[in-house]
């Protein structure tokens, strides 16, 4: 997904769009049922994967009424998001059924590689182009610290379920 991240462009606005466009939204709208689905993907980050996060959220407004074209992209991605739940849910639903393990392995790798499509994705690239010596090490550092404080507020409530989980067990 990076790659077509990174290839896309930071620049997909909705203007001059073409008959071949609202098939990609329709895809994309597929593609963002699935978020909903899967535990672990996300609807952004799919959209920021495709270059069209921005764009569709700075569109959206009493204007979106008055355009046809771009009422199109969202009634496209509408449309591809039902149909795409309506077909990912049955084949979710087999596939938990006759390959879990291998399934939950997708879903992991999925995961972890929407983290990273983040990062190298190109909103995040605009950022990184504007940092400068000192505001990237403050950067640097302060994620760092989030991700330490994220992390022992996790295993904290890790130990506090198995302490839990322990107590009920022997009653």
């Amino acid at each position: 997904f990076s790659a077509v991240s990174l290839r896309a462009g930071a620049d997909n606005s909705l203007t001059g769009l073409n008959p071949l466009h609202y098939v990609l939204f329709f895809v994309m709208g597929i593609l963002v049922s699935l978020t909903q689905l899967i535990p672990g993907l996300s609807a952004t980050v799919l959209l920021m994967i495709f270059g069209y996060y921005s764009s569709l959220m700075e569109n959206i407004g009493l204007e979106l009424l008055s355009d046809f074209k771009l009422l199109l992209v969202y009634a496209a991605l509408g449309i591809g998001f039902v149909v795409g739940t309506l077909m990912f849910s049955k084949i979710i639903n087999k596939l938990l059924d006759t390959q879990r393990k291998p399934f939950f392995f997708v879903i992991c790798g999925l995961s972890v590689g929407s983290v990273i499509s983040v990062f190298l994705g190109n909103d995040c690239m605009e950022i990184y182009k504007l940092w400068t010596p000192d505001t990237m090490i403050m950067d640097l550092l302060l994620g760092l610290a989030f991700l330490l404080v994220g992390f022992a507020v996790s295993f904290s409530l890790y130990l506090v379920d198995k302490k839990r989980e322990s107590a009920s067990k022997n009653l």
